[in-house]
């Protein structure tokens, strides 16, 4: 190929993978702002309603998280065809709805206090960087991934310091009676959406 030729190719290449990153943006942040509009309205966990609306947010979340693994690494495939086994897939997709759960749990209620936000910070963290990690499990990859200590946890304090900020802006002043107005929750959701796709990258630098 001469030079003239490889110049367009690596341009497309580089804006393939850029529309497809932008993509996993647009998905995890929708999926952001239904999860912290369903997480609004939980004010009671013990109550069917509670549990029913923070069950919806944390599968809105485990669907975004996932959504974006997937686009994130179909944006910069391997050259080699790669297929995610089915159960291994679902089993990384409980965890995320697990850690959700317990990230969105820990701020329901009628007061989200600085230490119940910072709790379900990391609990959201460990679920997005683990689904991340987790996820190229069931791609099958021969040998197995070889990871670097610390840019994961640069990916694990990242994903932590953004969902403590996007947490932090949504529930803002702590009073769950006072609804969020619109820009602030899509501002949150737009901070947590940019940390789960920033996450993956990390997390695909450190394998």
């Amino acid at each position: 190929m001469s030079p003239e030729q490889a110049i367009p190719s690596e341009a497309q290449s580089f804006v393939s993978t850029l529309l497809m990153l932008v993509l996993a943006l647009g998905v995890s942040t929708l999926a952001s702002y239904v999860a912290f509009d369903l997480a609004r309205r939980v004010r009671v966990l013990r109550t069917r309603a509670g549990a029913l609306w923070l069950l919806g947010a944390a599968s809105a979340t485990a669907i975004g998280v996932w959504s974006s693994q997937v686009i994130g690494v179909a944006a910069d495939p391997p050259p080699f065809a790669i297929g995610y086994h089915g159960l291994g897939s679902l089993g990384v997709w409980t965890a995320a709805l697990i850690a959700a759960l317990a990230g969105f749990g820990a701020v329901s209620g009628r007061v989200a206090t600085p230490g119940r936000v910072g709790f379900g910070a990391v609990a959201l963290g460990i679920g997005v960087v683990g689904t991340h990690a987790l996820a190229l499990a069931p791609l099958g990859l021969v040998p197995g991934v070889d990871w670097q200590v610390l840019p994961l946890v640069a990916a694990f304090a990242g994903a932590v310091g953004g969902c403590m900020m996007a947490l932090g802006a949504f529930f803002r002043g702590g009073d769950r009676t006072k609804p969020a107005t619109l820009g602030w929750q899509a501002t949150s959701a737009a901070v947590f959406g940019f940390t789960v796709v920033a996450t993956q990258q990390l997390v695909l630098g450190a394998a």
